[in-house]
């Protein structure tokens, strides 16, 4: 609309300025984990509408780790999100003996300490703005609709926006993410918990597979 008003000649992109510190913290983390990073978040802003179930969160963390990937998993905020991840990491542990390693503030200088990071999940609990550090290190971003995916597609990182749970057909369209990288909005209305995991997984090898070539 804006560009139509104004007759703008070139797309205009979100941009997000992180601090210095953050960026190296992230960076640091980002050369020890040694292999392909897909950050996560399950977050929904309280609204369990945009969820796709337990089944689509744990599966797809499961399925993205046999693949060989390191999953940066935001622990999220409040009791319900924290419940839901700690399912999703109880899960993994158990199913694939996966190793999780929590991270915050208080131990980063300890972590950031060593030659390499020997864990296939990463739990960050923290504030955002070094989520969102995080998260421009990683190959790829998962998430609900939500606040995450806006932040991947303003640093240029390929995204998968899972997006359910909305009143009105043109939700979808008018708060997808924009970005320079890839933003892809999976629309759930309906669809079969299962059908949704193998979706997203699908695309979600494929996108790193991109991002390898």
């Amino acid at each position: 609309w804006l560009d139509t008003v104004f007759g703008a000649q070139r797309m205009t992109y979100p941009r997000l300025s992180l601090a210095r510190s953050d960026i190296n913290t992230a960076s640091s983390m980002a050369k020890r984990l040694n292999r392909p990073i897909v950050a996560i978040n399950f977050g929904v802003g309280e609204n369990p509408m945009k969820r796709v179930g337990d089944e689509f969160e744990r599966s797809l963390v499961r399925q993205l780790v046999s693949a060989g990937n390191t999953i940066i998993l935001d622990r999220g905020a409040g009791e319900d999100e924290t419940r839901r991840a700690d399912a999703v990491i109880k899960h993994a542990s158990e199913s694939l003996s996966a190793r999780v390693i929590e991270i915050d503030e208080g131990n980063l200088a300890d972590l950031l300490s060593r030659d390499s990071i020997d864990g296939e999940i990463i739990v960050w609990s923290g504030r955002i703005g070094l989520l969102a550090a995080l998260i421009s290190e990683s190959d790829l971003y998962i998430g609900y609709d939500s606040a995450g995916q806006h932040i991947a597609a303003a640093l240029g990182i390929p995204l998968i926006d899972v997006f359910a749970g909305f009143s009105s057909p043109r939700m979808p369209e008018r708060w997808q993410p924009t970005g320079t990288a890839e933003a892809r909005v999976v629309v759930i209305d309906k669809t079969p918990e299962a059908n949704t995991i193998a979706d997203v997984f699908a695309q979600a090898q494929e996108l790193l597979n991109s991002r390898r070539h």
